[in-house]
């Protein structure tokens, strides 16, 4: 496979994973999540193991990608370790559902926040706000990597 030229320094690279890691779904589902739970002490535990979780996943995405340097992230990992099938299948699934759907969900929770701390906006319904929102997003991290990577870090 071809190698990318690197061009993120450590701080743009250690963001994008800080915000891959952490996302805004903590900010966005951690009522809804916690809310079947009646025992703190259950819910810090769920929590805990929730990170340590997360954690054990990083350290294997560590260890994967020492082992397979090339570019490619998990398709990558798939074709290499399971033939090219699976990571054709795995692709179009990220493509299809995982990708889009989480994209989807995030716009339009921006959308419904963004209309009650700007009024303005009220005007668009919240699908159309939220679709505003892709698009330019989109837009600031197709100009360039580092532009996008800058925005990342804001």
């Amino acid at each position: 496979m071809a190698s990318a030229k690197r061009v993120l320094k450590t701080f743009d690279v250690t963001s994008m994973v800080t915000g891959n890691m952490i996302g805004s779904g903590i900010f966005l589902l951690a009522g809804y999540a916690a809310a079947p739970i009646s025992n703190d002490i259950t819910l810090i535990l769920a929590w805990i193991g929730g990170g340590i979780m997360a954690l054990l996943g990083a350290f294997c995405i560590a260890e994967l990608s020492t082992r397979f340097p090339e570019t490619g992230g998990d398709f990558l990992y798939i074709h290499k370790v399971f033939g090219p099938f699976p990571a054709f299948l795995f692709g179009w699934m990220s493509l299809a559902i995982f990708e889009t759907g989480s994209v989807a969900v995030l716009a339009l929770f921006s959308a419904k926040y963004t209309q009650q701390f700007f009024p303005a906006s009220e005007a668009l319904s919240i699908p159309m706000l939220a679709s505003v929102i892709v698009l330019v997003l989109s837009g600031i991290h197709c100009l360039k990597v580092e532009v996008g990577s800058r925005f990342q870090s804001i």
